[in-house]
């Protein structure tokens, strides 16, 4: 149980910081965090048991990555629901308005590819699209946000 806390524990800022980006409040984003967590374990409870199961470096290694793929893909999933209660209420700080108002897939795969070490691979598995829609979609996010923050276009994305 040690190396799952740890991990946990260790991947917090990570969770934390992909939720918030997301839905830009922290006790929602916390929220969603546990969330994710608890469906960690009412869904994927064979992963956890097989963690703690093995003692062999490489096996806990394939199992963490599964299980940081798997509460990334829940954050995401579950603040694309939570979003929806959340637009009218939410107080933006100006000076990252440009970042909120890309829909909540382009804010994800921009956190994501920027702000972490996912791969492209696991981007897409999380967003749930495949790796050739990926890059459109990243291309269309970056432009977006270009255009938020009042910067002309036209010239980069001709």
């Amino acid at each position: 149980m040690k190396i799952l806390e740890s991990f946990l524990l260790d991947n917090n800022k990570i969770f934390f910081g992909f939720a918030y980006s997301l839905l830009s409040d922290d006790l929602q984003a916390q929220q969603v965090v546990i969330d994710a967590i608890y469906v960690l374990n009412l869904k994927k409870s064979d992963l956890v048991e097989n963690l703690l199961a093995t003692t062999e470096n490489s096996t806990q290694v394939d199992i963490l990555a599964q299980i940081n793929k798997f509460i990334l893909t829940q954050i995401f999933t579950i603040s694309q629901k939570r979003i929806i209660h959340l637009k009218n209420s939410i107080a933006l700080d100006n000076s990252f308005l440009a970042f909120y108002n890309l829909n909540t897939a382009k804010r994800a795969l921009l956190y994501l590819k920027y702000k972490t070490q996912t791969t492209f691979s696991d981007i897409a598995e999380i967003v749930g699209v495949n790796e050739f829609e990926l890059m459109g979609l990243l291309s269309t996010a970056q432009k977006n946000l270009m255009e938020n923050m009042g910067h002309d276009t036209k010239h980069i994305f001709a």
